[in-house]
């Protein structure tokens, strides 16, 4: 009787203990961000600031604009951006995946170091002109058959394309500029 009890058991537990795949493990609904801390040798927290807030102001023509916070103090900035998304007809032929989209661009500074964080990634459509969707890294539906669910997968991929292509460059542009000590200063007036 224990032997049966004890096999009974070991099968129950054998059968709920289940192995995970890997695909199951990613996750689908992850929003897209970038972020990272960057050190800076023997910068002192007020010139990263300037060197930030000029990158600012250089890098978005209306960076005053952009601008949403600037903490000297706490050495913090705060921008919301855009990026001016277009589709060819021959992609999307009802043009939605075309419009603007929006983020959000974190900057800290500390002695010897900064971090910037880029994220809340979302696309105002042209057909619609309010917020369409958040952009994810992956993008996962339980309706993967329906055509319709693969335009908006076909849609959301090549925003998050773009989006990653421009954030990598501006990350670049960031980096450059915060490295060059000539850019605290904005006296080339």
């Amino acid at each position: 009787m224990k032997k049966i009890i004890l096999m009974s058991l070991v099968v129950f537990c054998l059968l709920s203990f289940r192995h995970s795949s890997y695909a199951d493990q990613i996750s689908y609904n992850e929003i897209l961000s970038f972020a990272e801390v960057v050190k800076v040798q023997d910068v002192k927290k007020d010139n990263l600031y300037l060197r930030a807030r000029n990158w600012f102001l250089k890098t978005y023509n209306v960076g005053t604009n952009v601008i949403t916070l600037q903490d000297q103090a706490n050495g913090e900035l705060v921008g919301d951006a855009m990026i001016l998304h277009s589709e060819s007809e021959i992609f999307n032929p009802n043009m939605c995946a075309a419009g603007k989209i929006h983020y959000t661009i974190h900057i800290w500074v500390k002695d010897g170091r900064y971090k910037y964080d880029i994220s809340n990634f979302y696309l105002v459509s042209k057909c619609s002109n309010t917020k369409w969707w958040n952009i994810k890294t992956f993008y996962k539906s339980e309706y993967d058959g329906n055509i319709m669910d693969k335009t908006v997968k076909e849609n959301h991929d090549r925003v998050r394309t773009h989006i990653l292509n421009d954030i990598n460059n501006l990350i670049s542009s960031l980096k450059e500029y915060m490295a060059n000590a000539t850019n605290a200063n904005n006296d080339n007036w």
